[in-house]
């Protein structure tokens, strides 16, 4: 995964809500006034998949780059997303806003570096010996309460 810090092994949640939580501090010191110019992390991918289309990028391509399903059936049910491989003339195009930049050395987070369940993880009702709510009867109507 690029982002292991996101994965949860205790969670089905999406990926993205991770992100956002990870993002949405970063993103109010960056834009103080993002909520009133209605700035959100969303704002960054729309950012990105215009840059795609201002640099001529197909739709299909763009679709497979940003993770969205097809727009027709013959896009979305009968072929597979274009592989990455021939995804990368594409991609090249992309400019890199941070080349200005200096290079770090990567490093992941001490949890992850040690394969730990993530710190924001909860175990499972199930696997707390909990399990799942047993379900109500329904009362009918006219019958008397059940004990």
């Amino acid at each position: 995964m690029v982002f292991p810090d996101l994965k949860s092994p205790t969670s089905s949640s999406p990926l993205g809500d991770r992100l956002y939580d990870e993002l949405i501090d970063g993103l109010h010191q960056a834009i103080p006034d993002a909520k009133e110019r209605k700035k959100v992390i969303h704002s960054m991918r729309k950012s990105f998949g215009n840059t795609l289309k201002q640099e001529g990028i197909h739709s299909e391509i763009r679709g497979d780059i940003m993770g969205h399903s097809g727009a027709t059936p013959s896009e979305e049910i009968y072929c597979d997303a274009i592989a990455l491989a021939k995804m990368l003339p594409s991609i090249m195009k992309i400019p890199i806003v941070t080349a200005h930049l200096q290079p770090h050395p990567i490093r992941l987070l001490p949890w992850v570096e040690e394969k730990l369940p993530p710190p924001f993880s909860r175990k499972r009702r199930e696997a707390e010996g909990a399990g799942p709510r047993p379900r109500q009867a329904r009362k009918i109507k006219g019958e008397p309460d059940r004990c």
